[in-house]
């Protein structure tokens, strides 16, 4: 589901949105921590995609050495790298375009529309309506398990 994305047919796109194309998106650009992210990896613009791959497929390069850590270490940098990497930096770019937008035109509420579902994610659980006990996949799931 990573590369190839699940749940997220764009309006008047072909294709499902995927978590890589959050992870490698140019629109975190807008985002003034971004640059923080970037410089502290290496330069790397593609830094929490290069650290998701390399822990899926058991890589390894300067920023994330994985060849030789165990499925369990592996799992869990997923698990976290996804909301704390991905989904919040397209949540924050999300939110500074819509700030950027407001005023001009509607696009705006497209936009904190789409901030507010990567933070909060989905409801965990196969069950009609998801399982209410369940913690989600998100940035918020991660907070609340703290």
């Amino acid at each position: 589901h990573y590369k190839m994305g699940y749940n997220s047919l764009p309006s008047g796109a072909n294709s499902f949105l995927s978590l890589q194309d959050l992870a490698t998106s140019t629109n975190r650009a807008i985002v003034p921590s971004y640059s923080l992210y970037k410089d502290y990896f290496q330069k790397d613009d593609n830094y929490a995609d290069t650290i998701l791959m390399n822990a899926m497929t058991k890589s390894s390069s300067s920023i994330a050495p994985f060849e030789n850590i165990s499925f369990d270490q592996r799992l869990n940098i997923v698990q976290y790298c996804l909301p704390s990497m991905v989904i919040l930096m397209s949540s924050l770019a999300a939110l500074y375009s819509a700030a950027s937008n407001c005023g001009k035109d509607k696009s705006a509420f497209g936009d904190l529309d789409e901030a507010v579902a990567y933070w909060a994610g989905s409801i965990e659980g196969n069950n009609i309506g998801g399982n209410m006990f369940g913690e989600g996949a998100s940035f918020y799931a991660i907070a609340y398990d703290i």
